[in-house]
This record gives C-alpha cells, sequence and structure tokens, in this order.
C-alpha cells in the first residue's frame, strides 16, 4: 500500500469511529488536562520538606492502591457495566485528590495516595473495555489515537499551565482541579456513556480468565513487557523531575518538558502510525518500549535542558509508537466476553511497573543517577526481545499491495 494510501485508509478509520468514542475522548481531554496528582506528588512533597525515599513511598503507595485495585476492576467492569464503574472510581478518586492539597504530614499523605490510586485505577480497565465495546478491531487503532490525542492535549497544556500555578501559588489549587474535573467526568460516563454488556456474577470470575491465558503466550509476553515499560514511564513522573531539581530548574521547567511529551504526541503521532501502519503491532510495541528506555538513559549526560528535551523527544517517539498499538493488541487477545478481565491483567501490569518503579526508581536515584539511566536502557531492551513477531498470527497486517 502507498504512503498515501495509508492516509486514506487511517482517515477513513477515523470518520467511523462512532459518537460513543468521540463522548469518552472529549472527557479524557478534560479530565487529563487536570490531572496533576502523580507528576506533581514528588514536587509537592519534596518542596514541604519531605526527603525523596519518604516521596517516593507516597509514590509506591499510589501504585500499590491502584496495583490492589486491578484485582477488582476488570471483573467489576465485566459485571456491572463499564459507565458505572468509571463513574464510582472517577469520583471517588476527586475526593481523595482534593483532601491531598491541604495534607501535611506524611501518614496522611501516604494514605490519600493509596486512596486515590487505588480509586483511579478502578476506571481503567472499563474504559479500555469501553473502547473494545464500541469500535469494531479494524478501527482500534484509529480509536486509540484519538483517545490519545485527547490525552495528549490535555497534558501538554495542563503540566505548563501548573507548574507556573505551583510556582507562584498553593499546591491546594491543582489538586483542586483535578478533583474537578473528575468529577465532571464522573457525571458525564453516568449519564451519557454506555453501559456495555453487564453478565451475572458467576460468568465474570477471574479463574477461567487466567485458564484462557494460560493458553496465549503472545499475551503472557506482552503482559511482561508492559511491566517493563511500566518501570521506564513512572521514571518519567518521578525522578526525571528530581534530576532536572539537581540542575538548578524549577517546576516550571519539569512542567514545560513534561508538556513537551504532549505537543510532540499531538503534532506526530497519528502521522507515525499512518507510515507504520503495516509495521506488525509487536514491532511497533517492541521499538517503542526500547525507545523509552534509551531516552531516560540520555539523561546520563547530566541535569541539563538541552539534555532534558533530548531525552523527551527520544522517549516519545517510543511511546508514540507503542501505546497505541499496545491498547489494540491488548483487545485484539482478548475474548469479547473477557475483555474487562483482560483489560484488567493489563492494568494489573501496569500497576505492578508502577508500584516497584516509584520506589525502587527513587531509591537508586538517590543512590547514584547514572545507574537509573543505564538501567533503563537495558530493561527498553529487555522489553524488544521479549515481543518478537509470531510465525503465524491471525492479527498480522496485510502485506503490500
Amino acid at each position: 500500500m502507498k504512503p498515501d494510501g495509508r492516509a486514506s485508509a487511517m482517515l477513513a478509520s477515523i470518520r467511523r469511529l462512532p459518537p460513543g468514542l468521540w463522548l469518552l475522548a472529549a472527557g479524557t481531554l478534560v479530565n487529563r488536562f487536570a490531572t496533576f496528582l502523580v507528576p506533581f506528588l514528588t514536587l509537592f512533597m519534596t518542596r514541604q520538606g519531605f526527603a525523596p525515599s519518604e516521596a517516593g513511598l507516597a509514590v509506591t503507595l499510589y501504585g500499590a492502591g491502584a496495583f490492589l485495585c486491578t484485582f477488582a476492576a476488570g471483573p467489576a467492569a465485566d459485571r456491572f457495566g463499564r459507565n458505572r464503574i468509571m463513574a464510582v472510581s472517577l469520583l471517588a478518586e476527586a475526593v481523595a485528590v482534593y483532601f491531598m492539597g491541604s495534607a501535611s504530614t506524611l501518614t496522611a499523605i501516604c494514605a490519600l495516595a493509596a486512596a486515590a490510586g487505588f480509586a483511579g485505577q478502578g476506571a481503567q480497565p472499563a474504559q479500555a473495555a469501553m473502547v473494545a465495546d464500541l469500535v469494531p478491531e479494524r478501527d482500534r487503532v484509529a480509536a486509540m489515537l484519538v483517545k490519545r490525542l485527547a490525552i495528549n492535549t490535555g497534558w501538554a497544556l495542563g503540566p505548563a499551565v501548573a507548574g507556573f500555578v505551583a510556582a507562584s501559588h498553593h499546591y491546594q489549587w491543582l489538586f483542586t482541579a483535578d478533583a474537578c474535573t473528575s468529577a465532571a467526568f464522573a457525571v458525564l460516563s453516568w449519564f451519557f456513556l454506555p453501559r456495555g454488556n453487564p453478565q451475572p456474577r458467576q460468568q465474570t470470575a477471574w479463574k477461567p480468565a487466567l485458564q484462557s491465558l494460560a493458553t496465549q503466550p503472545q499475551m503472557i509476553r506482552l503482559l511482561a513487557a508492559t511491566v517493563i515499560a511500566s518501570f521506564l514511564f513512572r521514571q518519567v513522573s518521578t525522578a526525571f523531575n528530581l534530576h532536572l531539581l539537581s540542575g538548578g530548574y524549577s517546576e516550571k521547567h519539569c512542567g514545560l518538558v513534561q508538556s513537551l511529551n504532549g505537543l510532540l504526541v499531538i503534532a506526530l503521532e497519528i502521522p507515525l502510525a499512518t507510515v507504520t501502519s503495516l509495521w506488525h503491532p509487536n514491532r511497533a510495541i517492541g521499538a517503542g518500549f526500547a525507545l523509552i528506555g534509551i531516552g531516560l538513559a540520555v539523561n546520563a549526560a547530566g541535569p541539563w535542558m538541552p539534555f532534558a528535551l533530548a531525552s523527551m523527544t527520544i522517549l516519545t517517539v517510543g511511546e508514540m509508537l507503542s501505546l497505541p498499538r499496545h491498547a489494540a493488541r491488548i483487545q485484539s487477545l482478548s475474548p469479547d466476553h473477557m475483555r474487562g478481565r483482560y483489560a484488567g491483567m493489563a492494568s494489573i501490569a501496569w500497576a505492578t511497573g508502577n508500584m516497584t518503579g516509584a520506589w525502587s526508581g527513587l531509591a537508586l536515584f538517590s543512590l547514584q543517577p547514572n545507574a537509573l539511566w543505564f538501567l533503563s536502557a537495558i530493561l527498553g531492551l529487555l522489553a524488544f526481545f521479549l515481543l518478537p513477531i509470531p510465525p503465524h498470527d491471525s492479527t498480522h497486517p496485510p502485506k503490500e499491495s
């Protein structure tokens, strides 16, 4: 297929997306604009005088809360309906995040971080399953591109604004805005998004889903690579910021560098996906994960802005290659009646990497920053080798014509 044919095919896929997907993307955009807890929690705590290890504990507990929730969130999305689980999850997260801004003790911050992680994670399997419900397989990469465009539009604008607000006002402003947008998304989810096809309790247990997983080595490899990628992504929102602060930069600079990620995705992700549309999903996902690790390794050159911008650019290219295909690949490997639980497995993998990456990454950064950056490159390459192209795969894209 010629390049102009690929562009036409991608545009046709986007045009076929149903209204429910566009509504989900709109809610995601508004909510992601004000998602400040994770990227600013480490800065919030260090500015209050907490040690990096204590900030790492809070971020770890946020990940632990998310990890625990994943075991219930997938089956719940299959049993009670996608929109209801999203609404309850987002509303509970809003409450926890709001009170975070006024918390001053380590115990209170850690407790609220764990609660926010648990509550927020509940929406993730439901959202992934909702995309699969709404969109046929041939258009799911396009659906994920649109959803990620919404995510990254918010991400491009939000951290930059938040960095200036945090530097000139109080962090409570950030957490209040985060809570308000989560609550608004909860209302939209309950009243306007589809419920899906809820199933009886006996049909939504983990055991049959795990039995199905045991017969799918490709899914097992993908989940293992996901844990690694999640570990790497956690460094972007934790150690990366502390790395910049160690070079004499402020929250404003951290927010601007983080926003570069969103700007690059907005400008380049759909064109990149179009150019690489004939790649096997494993090739794109594996190459993307490798680039994320290599991008983080650039920070070993020092805590200076040119290297930080180069690091963010490289790892963002990796993100653009991998994440739209990753979500679509999970859905293509999922039995229709187990979409929530398979999305839950992916959430467990992400939460595992987030949780371990927070405490171990910050601990290693405190001891020897360059060791963390070199480890990131090694892990990225490991993720690449975990995802070979299978010899027989029904999801392999058609050959060029």
